[in-house]
């Protein structure tokens, strides 16, 4: 099957309510698996709206006043601790692999981009892995994103009012849309909550890898070790688990990063698809252009980090190019042999010229930059359009090939 037959039967086949489902004409078998996360350890609140100027308090309840959708569904739910969202706490994930009774060794973590709502882009990846390398593939969601966040986030009506509400408030905004408003507001009202998010996802990850240590899941043999496929801010966060080694679970991993990899600083994710110009500022004034002030003097971060101090370390170190190259080159040199990374030319999100200025020289023998000769995007690199579907289907094989077999060595 080339990519658009298998995107069709995938979307057509999945039912998120379905425990097991059989792919139609092969032998691969998705289940879903439930997981419940812990909350993340920490003495402090859950961060919440808040700034040190009266003033922009009291505009900003009067705004909150005349503006209800952003009242009610998102402003509302930050003055609220997180772990109130149900479906960040208990969700599933998927795990697709070759029908069979046997457990696997071997496994295949596959990581998402920011703002995804469902997982219909990544299915027909995920089988093309299994098919190329025989190994599962755990499709598992970053915490706040696919089935972890509420519905009405992903609501087009609802979203689309928040918009123009955010629209009034930021005359100035850029490419704000219904499906980034949600994320939009969480990230520029309460920047924090991009490395809380992060934490908890890495949390769940070193829980999911102890529950595979004590022979505990259905799929996966005791010691079975994982490979990563990380693709957009799932590269970042693969690069962050990789660097950080928790518990030395990363030791054998091969990390595939397709369209990411660069710090935080290099990033552009100001897109109708991610987050619009508002959010984006607030994150690089927080993380960024604040390192050392108020993003270090953030009580819930600060809390975190503390706990986390080798992952805190590693996480600093991919904020800002210019700072901890040293630490973050050692960290990198770990792993380079086991490393591929394929930045796409076009891509103006994660530009090429970006991951290559986040590593040092020796890792560049690592990166690969791909092109392909139809018109594709950052959040869409296999766009479905029929009339050029053999180009497609060509730019889908030259980067899952490439993967398959780097993986599969």
């Amino acid at each position: 099957m080339d990519y658009f037959q298998t995107y069709n039967l995938l979307r057509s086949a999945y039912n998120a309510d379905n425990p097991e489902i059989h792919i139609a004409g092969s032998d691969i078998t998705l289940h879903h698996v439930p997981f419940r996360s812990e909350p993340i350890p920490t003495e402090a609140e859950s961060p919440a709206y808040r700034f040190d100027k009266k003033i922009y308090n009291a505009l900003l309840k009067y705004y909150l006043r005349y503006n209800t959708y952003s009242n009610d569904y998102l402003f509302h739910s930050l003055n609220e601790r997180d772990e109130n969202i149900g479906e960040n706490s208990s969700f599933n994930y998927i795990i697709i692999k070759k029908k069979s009774s046997e457990k696997s060794r071997t496994f295949i973590f596959l990581f998402h981009g920011l703002n995804e709502r469902s997982w219909d882009k990544y299915l027909p990846w995920a089988f093309d892995l299994v098919n190329n390398t025989g190994k599962p593939v755990v499709m598992f969601p970053l915490a706040y994103h696919i089935n972890r966040a509420p519905r009405f986030w992903s609501d087009p009506r609802l979203m689309r009012e928040v918009s123009n509400e955010r629209g009034r408030l930021f005359p100035e905004v850029q490419f704000s849309s219904f499906a980034n408003a949600a994320l939009s507001t969480r990230l520029q009202f309460s920047p924090n909550r991009f490395l809380l998010s992060g934490v908890q996802t890495f949390n769940d990850i070193v829980q999911f890898m102890n529950n595979v240590r004590k022979g505990e899941h259905s799929h996966l043999f005791e010691n079975a070790t994982a490979d990563i496929f990380g693709y957009s801010i799932g590269a970042f966060f693969a690069e962050i688990l990789m660097m950080s080694n928790p518990r030395r679970m990363f030791d054998e991993s091969k990390m595939f990063l397709f369209c990411g990899g660069p710090t935080l600083d290099l990033m552009n994710p100001v897109s109708k698809a991610i987050i619009d110009s508002e959010a984006a500022l607030a994150l690089k004034n927080f993380y960024i252009d604040m390192n050392g002030s108020d993003f270090l003097k953030d009580e819930m971060i600060a809390s975190t980090l503390n706990q986390f101090e080798e992952g805190g370390n590693v996480f600093k170190s991919m904020l800002d190019h210019r700072k901890m190259k040293s630490f973050r080159t050692e960290r990198f040199k770990i792993f380079e042999d086991r490393s591929l990374i394929v930045p796409l030319r076009k891509d103006a999100v994660m530009l090429p010229d970006a991951i290559n200025g986040s590593f040092q020289t020796s890792f560049h023998n690592r990166i690969r930059t791909e092109d392909f000769p139809y018109s594709y995007s950052h959040e869409n690199p296999f766009p479905l359009h029929v009339r050029i579907k053999d180009e497609i289907n060509a730019g889908f094989r030259r980067i899952f090939d490439v993967a398959g077999e780097f993986i599969s060595k």
